[in-house]
């Protein structure tokens, strides 16, 4: 218990000293706390660039708000997992706003090239994937398509999420790669 106390009383002295702008107390917030971080974007299951990009992002809003920071309203790491969550939600809403920043190279090859005689642009062929979709017969194929385009996850992941077994998940994705195929005879 006495080192518990002890670590914790030294994190509060490291976190004072940040906000008063101690440059090598911040080296030690980063290094302290950024599997912390790693930990609360887990359960988005961004790809692993995108959560080193989340992780950039969360120390620089923590740079401009750690003198917000009171240590009597929470601890530290819960102040810090609220501001990744929110950063995280944020980039999910990005995605949503421009599609094409979510979609994988993968998707964007299956769907047409921009040819100048066809004149296919990145928006449209994002529209094009979305109102492929749009035909999905339930909710769950298109969460299921989505968890595997956008999120890029594989089948097994996929299953595990969503209950389903693999068979299931295989059949989606393979119906909905064939409907990309008749709907886009150009597609490669």
């Amino acid at each position: 218990m006495n080192e518990r106390k002890a670590l914790e009383e030294e994190a509060e002295s490291i976190i004072k000293s940040a906000q008063q702008g101690k440059e090598e107390a911040w080296r030690e917030l980063v290094g302290r706390y950024t599997k912390v971080i790693w930990k609360a974007t887990e359960s988005f299951r961004f790809p692993i660039q995108e959560r080193e990009d989340i992780a950039q992002d969360v120390f620089t809003k923590l740079l401009l708000h750690i003198k917000e920071y009171d240590p009597s309203r929470s601890a530290f790491t819960t102040y810090l997992t609220v501001i990744t969550k929110r950063v995280c939600i944020d980039k999910l809403r990005a995605f949503k706003k421009s599609p094409e920043l979510a979609l994988p190279p993968e998707i964007l090859e299956i769907l047409p090239r921009q040819q100048p005689e066809d004149g296919y642009t990145e928006e449209e062929k994002i529209e094009l994937f979305n109102r492929l979709l749009d035909t999905a017969s339930t909710a769950q194929e298109k969460l299921v398509i989505k968890m595997f385009y956008l999120e890029q996850l594989s089948y097994e992941e996929i299953a595990d999420i969503t209950k389903q077994n693999f068979d299931r998940i295989k059949n989606i994705l393979h119906r909905f790669r064939l409907r990309l195929k008749k709907d886009l005879p150009e597609a490669v």
